[in-house]
């Protein structure tokens, strides 16, 4: 499981350091088999763990096949998609279109949400927080049956 809230800076190669509180939350076992980059449903980008990723990909050819609209979603979710080694400083590349479709220019914000890492550009991130921030009481409330 991801958590916490992580702030980090892009370099002029597109790389940047991922946090070593995060690189920790993977599995020793999985740490050599990379992560996956892709788009989100916003305006941020999702991490995974190699295995989880894989666990995705190997539920949408069922649905794909007979959806039109879910197969337009996967060409657009997989071509956007990178798979991404560690360096031995802990860089990950954030491949230019990713950054594009994120809005990512140079800060951006590692937020752990539990089997993903979700990538926002910085300014992004603290305009969630000062929008949604103030809603999380009335959510949790409205969701407790759900969450505890």
């Amino acid at each position: 499981m991801f958590i916490g809230e992580y702030h980090s800076t892009l370099d002029a190669k597109g790389r940047v350091i991922v946090p070593s509180r995060i690189r920790d939350m993977v599995p020793r076992e999985q740490e050599s088999l990379g992560v996956y980059l892709v788009r989100g449903p916003g305006r941020y980008l999702h991490l995974y763990t190699a295995t989880r990723w894989e666990e995705i990909v190997e539920k949408m050819p069922k649905k794909a096949y007979s959806d039109a609209e879910y197969r337009n979603f996967v060409r657009l979710l997989l071509s956007s998609a990178s798979k991404e080694m560690w360096d031995r400083q802990g860089r990950i590349h954030i491949p230019e279109k990713l950054r594009n479709l994120a809005g990512i220019q140079k800060n951006l914000v590692f937020v752990g949400a539990n089997d993903k890492v979700e990538i926002w550009d910085a300014e992004a991130w603290a305009t969630f927080e000062k929008e949604k921030g103030t809603d999380f009481d009335r959510i949790a409330s409205e969701l407790s049956d759900q969450l505890f």
